[in-house]
């Protein structure tokens, strides 16, 4: 259909700061491209924000700069740690309740 725009999708880039990004899209499906602090390797323990069944998938805006830590104690719940090693590495996380994550699928592409 030309001109139709998906309002349940969205993108958003987004840079780690001190392990934690800030997510403020409420879109109920949103591809994040998460970039390190100063363009580094760097890892991620939070996720602030989210709306409960919303659902984002993580991608490395650079191939292995990024690891997604299994953490708990700051509400993002894995299976283990996950590197983003390629740009089309993917982890796919809900929302469970304000700023808690859940893994429902990863992807983890070569090349």
């Amino acid at each position: 259909m030309a001109g139709y725009v998906n309002q349940e999708y969205g993108t958003q880039a987004l840079t780690i700061a001190s392990a934690i990004i800030t997510l403020t899209s409420t879109r109920p499906r949103t591809v994040v491209t998460i970039t390190g602090e100063g363009s580094a390797a760097d890892d991620l323990t939070t996720i602030s924000g989210g709306v409960v069944g919303q659902r984002i998938v993580l991608r490395g805006a650079t191939a292995g700069h990024i690891t997604v830590k299994n953490s708990p104690g700051t509400g993002l719940y894995l299976q283990a740690d996950f590197n983003l090693t390629y740009t089309r590495t993917s982890l796919e996380l809900e929302c469970t309740a304000l700023n808690t994550w859940t893994e429902i699928s990863r992807a983890q592409v070569t090349a």
